[in-house]
């Protein structure tokens, strides 16, 4: 290589680091003014009365009805958010705890149709702490079958819609380059017909899935997942959920910027509740990996043009 041509690769890297760092200003000056809006306001709202179901329910919901979004009680439907279960609807068996005390018959912990109360976020979360109660030595504690059912399966007043954030623009050539990637990488890549969750796509340390109708956005995210080595415990320990999907978001919405892929990252991290000072302070991590990912479909779509 002459020196000419190692100068000339070095102001271009000089040049797309510039850019990254300006798209991530940019990017998170965009999340805070979608966390500002008052659609999202509304919905958060709406989301708080909800309650998050443990991971054994939220499997269990998954088995049932994988296309479920947001679940409630029979009751919870009437009372919170004025909606009615429609006729003929079967409901989504969970379990619920029932606690038995010295002497006593079994008690129910909260309503017949649903669980107890947790966090406010709905079944799709992926967060979410419990307190714990002290200890009674007289009071045992069981579980029953109760059932809730998903949104689409009532009917009644409006809820505020959720933001788009699903981003399904497709650019096969990048598309083809993000598997090369992968590939050399070691990474397999599987296109599926629905993830729990109602996800988009997911990644679990080697192995990507993603659904047939995803966009481009969606496989760079997963990808970066992947290059962020998020699913190392180590990594883990030093990250919150939080902090992960600002990452790999971040990342996909820059590379996407680069190609010209329509991304609605800023709304997809609102949800998250990020805020411009969480989105900056990945910065470094950030552009290293968006270096990598857009360094590597370029030097793949200059190989295979026409």
């Amino acid at each position: 290589m002459s020196a000419m041509t190692a100068t000339s690769g070095q102001a271009k890297r000089e040049a797309l680091m510039r850019s990254i760092s300006d798209a991530i200003q940019a990017l998170a000056e965009e999340t805070d003014e979608a966390r500002a809006g008052e659609s999202l306001a509304r919905y958060f709202a709406t989301l708080s009365k909800f309650y998050r179901y443990s991971l054994h329910n939220q499997i269990l919901i998954w088995l049932q009805k994988p296309d479920a979004t947001l679940v409630a009680g029979f009751k919870t439907w009437e009372q919170k958010f004025r909606r009615w279960v429609k006729k003929g609807e079967k409901g989504i068996a969970i379990l619920a705890p029932r606690v038995y005390g010295p002497g006593e018959k079994e008690k129910s912990l909260g309503e017949a149709n649903r669980e107890t109360p947790e966090d406010p976020l709905p079944v799709s979360a992926r967060s979410g702490s419990q307190g714990e109660e002290k200890a009674d030595p007289g009071r045992r504690v069981g579980f029953t079958t109760v059932y809730v059912f998903d949104v689409s399966q009532t009917d009644g007043e409006a809820l505020p819609e959720e933001p788009q954030w699903r981003e399904r623009a497709k650019d096969p050539e990048v598309e083809s380059a993000l598997m090369a990637l992968a590939n050399r990488k070691g990474i397999a890549v599987e296109i599926v017909a629905e993830i729990r969750g109602g996800a988009e796509g997911c990644s679990c340390g080697g192995k990507i899935q993603l659904l047939t109708e995803t966009g481009t956005h969606t496989f760079v995210h997963e990808l970066a997942h992947e290059l962020y080595e998020h699913f190392n415990p180590e990594t883990r320990q030093h990250t919150g959920p939080q902090q992960r999907e600002i990452e790999a978001d971040a990342a996909a919405h820059i590379v996407c910027k680069h190609f010209g892929i329509s991304s609605l990252s800023p709304n997809y991290l609102a949800l998250w509740q990020a805020n411009k000072e969480d989105i900056l302070s990945c910065l470094d991590r950030v552009r290293a990996v968006t270096v990598e990912i857009i360094e590597a479909i370029e030097a793949h779509l200059e190989t295979h043009k026409n």
